[in-house]
């Protein structure tokens, strides 16, 4: 066999061991796929490993084994593969996300911040990215900033629940008791079962002087959750205002037996008991 026939001959095996190993790599990918939306982690990471060995650069194999470790409480590994991802792909949106999440996640706020703000620059209409943004700016304090945020993932996303939820957070806080309640309510319409929108919605009416309105949020949330003892005590303060005094002691007992150390509850039934017996 002549040198040149051999040397073609070697370079086609080498295209061809790399396409195999290319394609086992991907095979891998996509099992850690299926995997990791199983919730089945340990094989999600697996998998992810195994193609990392045959593809070292591949950086969705790097990004989604760091979704892996987010999802187990590894925070330090999930932080490293994402970082990896970005090593190899400067521009990848989606792992600024994630890297953003688990900065959340470890109330690092400053660096959820970033990592999220990197995301809307590669992919400005990102509303979970934006979503993070509002939040990790709310819990800076930084409220109208904030709000911009929130505004920004509804517009993107009108179908976010969650967008709408945090946008009522920060109007909450902000004082803007109607448009808070306003966000809570679309927030509820596409998810009917997320209780803090209900009982955060029950404290922007209460603060409305809308008492009624108020009674029927902190009675959804503790269908949605009976074992929560703040639920009743602020269903007995909307019963207190509208003059409803059993009604209100009835609450004020039930969130001390949830919770006999509830300061607040014995203060209100004292309260309460004390100008029942004066009568």
């Amino acid at each position: 066999m002549r040198p040149a026939t051999l040397s073609i001959i070697l370079l086609l095996f080498t295209f061809c061991s790399l396409a195999q190993s290319q394609q086992t790599a991907e095979e891998f990918f996509k099992r850690g796929n299926v995997a990791l939306d199983s919730g089945n982690n340990d094989s999600a990471i697996a998998d992810y490993t195994e193609a990392i060995r045959l593809r070292p650069e591949g950086w969705g194999a790097f990004n989604n084994r760091g979704k892996a470790h987010f999802k187990k409480g590894d925070y330090q590994a999930a932080i490293a593969d994402q970082t990896e991802a970005l090593r190899i792909r400067p521009d990848y949106a989606g792992a600024f996300y994630e890297r953003g999440l688990v900065y959340l996640k470890l109330k690092r706020y400053a660096d959820a911040l970033n990592d999220c703000r990197a995301a809307v620059k590669f992919q400005p209409a990102f509303a979970d990215a934006l979503l993070v943004c509002g939040i990790s700016l709310h819990e800076k304090k930084e409220l109208p900033a904030a709000l911009v945020d929130f505004d920004k993932a509804v517009a993107f996303a009108p179908r976010n629940a969650n967008a709408f939820g945090g946008r009522g957070d920060v109007l909450l806080d902000m004082g803007n008791y109607s448009a808070a309640a306003e966000s809570y309510t679309r927030c509820i319409e596409l998810d009917p079962k997320l209780r803090r929108a209900q009982y955060q919605r029950g404290w922007s009416n209460y603060n409305l002087g809308k008492y009624a309105l108020a009674i029927v949020d902190y009675s959804t949330a503790i269908r949605l959750d009976p074992t929560d003892e703040t639920m009743f005590y602020y269903r007995a303060l909307s019963y207190k205002e509208l003059k409803r005094r059993p009604e209100a002691i009835a609450d004020l007992r039930k969130a001390l037996r949830l919770d006999p150390t509830f300061v607040d509850a014995k203060t209100e039934l004292a309260a309460l008991t004390r100008v029942k017996k004066r009568r």
